[in-house]
């Protein structure tokens, strides 16, 4: 089984507006039951996995969970020369 890619969501394929990624599972997060589209890509999802395809699961990938894992150190040196050494 290949992993998840972001263009296999159906929010992603037909460029819909209420699609907001995540992005650790590329679900949409902004599913809202009384949307027809967005119950749409809910039922389409089930494909018998624990979760859903389309629509992430909020639940367990809340902000401060994505901000804690996704989170990087980076250092930007600007105008900074290196010397060689002798």
């Amino acid at each position: 089984m290949q992993a998840k890619q972001p263009n296999q969501v159906r929010g992603n394929k037909i460029h819909c507006p209420n699609y907001v990624q995540c992005t650790l599972c590329y679900g949409c997060r902004n599913y809202d039951s009384r949307i027809t589209e967005c119950r749409q890509c809910f039922e389409e999802g089930n494909t018998g996995q624990k979760r859903n395809f389309n629509v992430c699961n909020k639940d367990l990938h809340t902000e401060d969970a994505l901000n804690k894992m996704k989170h990087t150190h980076v250092i930007q040196l600007d105008n900074c020369k290196i010397k060689e050494p002798k």
